[in-house]
């Protein structure tokens, strides 16, 4: 059986015109998602990198060819990375209990191809890190 597993960094944060609005970014593949939560956020992401992963390798596609983020929010991201905490991510409220306005996420999704002909790979995994930078939206 051919497993294929992928690390991908997601960036949370409050958008700049709607702050009840959170922004995911997953940065490895310019994918973008939103949600009215930073857990519905990232659940959002999930959903949108494991179906274009999907696709893709369906296709015969490598997803890591996909243009990255924008630099600002790479940069965001190893700021956070850098100098952030870890937080639990699992509650709607963890903005306000945490007094964080941004998330770095580690989304590792790992799929496997049955043996047998045209059988489709499938999400088997999610592992999740938060960090938050403490700066104000």
């Amino acid at each position: 059986m051919d497993q294929r597993t992928y690390n991908f960094h997601v960036l949370i944060h409050r958008s700049e015109t709607a702050p009840h609005i959170w922004v995911a970014h997953c940065l490895e593949l310019g994918l973008v998602s939103q949600a009215d939560s930073p857990a519905a956020a990232r659940d959002a992401i999930e959903e949108a990198v494991t179906m274009i992963v999907l696709d893709d390798l369906n296709a015969g596609l490598d997803p890591l060819d996909r243009q990255p983020s924008e630099e600002k929010y790479q940069q965001m991201a190893k700021d956070l990375f850098e100098r952030g905490r870890t937080v639990d991510l699992s509650q709607d409220d963890v903005a306000d209990r945490e007094q964080v306005s941004r998330f770095l996420v580690l989304l590792q999704l790992s799929f496997e191809k049955e043996a047998s002909p045209g059988g489709k790979p499938r999400a088997a995994h999610l592992c999740e890190l938060g960090y938050d930078n403490g700066a104000a939206a």
